[in-house]
């Protein structure tokens, strides 16, 4: 019996390069890079080791995708037949790993939230955008967390016999009076939000319904995965590697001991 598979996913994901680069040859020679260096990284300077998530409070605004920044390398979950309107967007040299390899590095899909959607609140009787309800509700739980997190830490303070709004100026005995004091509740709320801000706010992805599907800015169409840090990698989990044709005898020239499969990206995909 015949093994049933779903065409609109792949067992694959795919990270393509040199987004914001104007030359093709760029785009060859930083896939080039990043073949031969084994780490595909976040962003051009980031260290090999995960970053922390950057958060623009207050002004910006989730639903805009612009609240959260956290350290991601994203992949689509997009089969190779079907590459070609997100090849558009973003080029035409991309390199793709396994899923069951890249779920094992810590890679999930995004939540996606269709922004325009109506969100009906019966008991106020209100009829708003999903879009805004998120906006409200996120900067009331930044608001919320600030406020707990410092009383926490008053508490903290106080169970060390200093004062808060001495911080500034506490000696080298008293940080380490504060460190080696036990803080569970602390830890505790720490950790919630640690784990609220990498697992879940990081993964947070608004879109617009009514856009098409060569809009840039249709990101569902994207079917995006994350992977918060950077990740390292063995030429031997390359699953694929996907350039225009005109590129495969240099491939084979700076690359010659990958074995894995090659696509070329100007082909009918």
């Amino acid at each position: 019996m015949a093994v049933m598979s779903q065409r609109y996913i792949s067992n694959e994901l795919t990270h393509f390069v040199g987004r914001h680069q104007l030359k093709e040859q760029e785009h060859y020679e930083t896939l080039i890079r990043i073949l031969k260096e084994g780490v595909l990284k976040y962003s051009p300077d980031s260290q090999p080791s995960s970053g922390l998530v950057s958060i623009n409070y207050p002004d910006a605004k989730a639903s805009k995708n612009e609240m959260f920044n956290p350290p991601v390398i994203c992949f689509c979950d997009i089969p190779l037949a079907d590459l070609s309107i997100h090849m558009k967007k973003y080029s035409k040299f991309g390199v793709s790993f396994l899923k069951s390899f890249l779920t094992k590095q810590g890679a999930n899909p995004v939540f996606y939230i269709a922004s325009d959607s109506i969100y009906d609140n019966i008991s106020e009787a209100k009829h708003i955008p999903l879009g805004d309800l998120f906006d409200k509700m996120l900067k009331e739980y930044h608001d919320l967390t600030w406020e707990q997190a410092m009383s926490l830490k008053q508490e903290h303070f106080k169970r060390c016999g200093l004062d808060l709004n001495q911080e500034r100026s506490l000696t080298a005995d008293e940080i380490q009076k504060i460190q080696r004091t036990e803080d569970p509740e602390g830890e505790r709320w720490n950790k919630l939000n640690f784990f609220l801000l990498y697992n879940i706010l990081s993964f947070l992805k608004f879109f617009e319904n009514n856009r098409s599907d060569e809009d840039p800015d249709n990101y569902y169409m994207e079917r995006e995965w994350r992977l918060l840090g950077n990740l390292k990698f063995d030429l031997r989990d390359v699953y694929r590697i996907i350039i225009p044709k005109a590129y495969a005898k240099d491939l084979r020239r700076d690359l010659p001991e990958y074995n894995g499969q090659i696509s070329f990206s100007d082909n009918e995909m």
